[in-house]
């Protein structure tokens, strides 16, 4: 069951706010997805709603504002009927009712279409029991079905922070920060102290959220990369150099400085032509020439005293420079924690992911070349401390233990990256584990 919200803020008489769950007995949504598209929308499973307005939108990748707004952003994939921002649940004294006032081709709740604009109501009642409602119209490929209800006392549960899933709001963030990660890097406008404010604000954002870390980190593992991998590599890194920072202990303002400086590590690569490094075969030593210039780009577009910029334009020109010397653009070797910290993360993060040139590699394999002890590119105290805490084995990986049982990994350890926790799946023989035994693989 997915919690989004069951918290809202309210505003005092006196002009103070403070925060007032939402208590049993009010009425609540449950809504379950009925076709594959909805159902990979809520993350496959249910999703309670606590919280009213509930925004249902497509994500835009042109209007962020519009993005931000909403509580469940539909993927902008074909057909792009659903609208930006389409329908919301509201509830007043105890009702529940669905507003579709301006979605550009309406709504259809239980065979009855809705939509000011399609015109049909612009607002109805959704008694207590099921309803089926296809957002988009009759071809609309997210089908839904929502259950209005009385809250379970069992649905309380989120304040304490005992959500066993918290999927569809780490993946909201994270194609929010994707969003406007390109936004930042396309935008020419911006001065070098407006880009990092709105860095800082972008990684402010996540550290808010740490019971979120975990999953955007593995969002951030996923291997397939999207349609701008520039902006998705950018925030992906940005994400690795928290939870890597965060273990290591940093102070959070210099741990939030250096992340916001992350985001922008690459932004000297807009201005490389596309059709370089967009490439889908080998790059011949002219080309290579050209994409290694964004290094150098990228540390004149942040040159400014700023403190974000400062640390970003010396990122976006060293993160390349390795302490063998063999880095560029400058081959030198004298170089901060950060940079080296940042340039393995960078590294990291390229060969676990798709590329025009080639698959990704498994993370055990980038793992054993990033940390083996011959590779020269950087020092032993940058890998261990990497090895530590990226394991070679990431949380949710399904491996296959020594015993011959197949499992999946729920938890890493720190400091033992070969020895995770993995919850068993199947024994050795092939057939399931009824009681899913978890085994902290450290302790053997």
């Amino acid at each position: 069951m997915h919690i989004i919200k069951n918290i809202r803020l309210h505003q005092n008489v006196d002009g103070g706010q403070n925060l007032l769950l939402e208590g049993c007995g009010s009425t609540v949504v449950e809504l379950v997805g009925l076709t594959r598209f909805a159902r990979v929308a809520l993350g496959s499973k249910p999703l309670t709603i606590l919280y009213f307005p509930f925004r249902i939108g497509r994500l835009s990748r042109t209007d962020l504002s519009s993005s931000a707004k909403q509580d469940l952003l539909l993927p902008d994939n074909q057909p792009y009927s659903i609208s930006r921002n389409h329908v919301v649940f509201e509830r007043e004294n105890g009702k529940v009712f669905l507003v579709d006032l301006d979605s550009s081709c309406g709504t259809i709740v239980d065979n009855i279409a809705i939509g000011q604009k399609d015109r049909g109501e612009g607002r109805v009642e959704l008694s207590c029991g099921q309803h089926t409602i296809a957002i988009g119209g009759a071809d609309s490929p997210f089908l839904f079905q929502a259950t209005v209800r009385t809250m379970k006392p069992a649905d309380s549960l989120a304040i304490d922070n005992d959500i066993p899933d918290k999927f569809p709001q780490a993946r909201m963030l994270y194609a929010k920060l994707c969003q406007y990660e390109q936004n930042l890097l396309n935008n020419r406008e911006l001065s070098p102290q407006e880009r990092g404010m709105a860095a800082e604000g972008m990684v402010r954002v996540i550290v808010s959220r740490p019971d979120l870390l975990e999953l955007l980190q593995r969002l951030a593992s996923n291997p397939v990369s999207g349609s701008d991998y520039l902006a998705q590599h950018s925030v992906n890194v940005t994400i690795f150099s928290i939870v890597l920072f965060k273990n290591l202990e940093y102070p959070q303002d210099d741990m939030v400085k250096i992340a916001a400086a992350t985001l922008l590590h690459d932004i000297g690569m807009q201005d490389i032509d596309r059709a370089v490094f967009l490439k889908n075969t080998t790059l011949t030593a002219e080309e290579y020439g050209v994409i290694k210039r964004h290094t150098e780009i990228g540390g004149e577009l942040l040159r400014c005293s700023d403190d974000v910029c400062s640390v970003a334009a010396a990122l976006a020109r060293d993160h390349h420079e390795r302490i063998d010397k063999s880095g560029y653009p400058r081959g030198i070797n004298i170089l901060s924690d950060v940079t080296r910290f940042v340039g393995i993360l960078d590294c990291y993060e390229a060969i676990t992911h798709d590329r025009p040139q080639r698959p990704a590699f498994l993370p055990p394999e980038a793992m054993r070349i990033l940390a083996a002890s011959n590779n020269t590119a950087f020092d032993p105290g940058t890998r261990k401390a990497f090895v530590n805490v990226f394991s070679f084995y990431p949380v949710s990986s399904v491996v296959k233990l020594d015993t011959g049982e197949i499992g999946q990994v729920v938890g890493v350890t720190q400091g033992q990256p070969l020895a995770p926790t993995v919850r068993i799946l199947t024994a050795a023989d092939g057939t399931p584990d009824v009681e899913q035994r978890l085994v902290d693989l450290s302790r053997l």
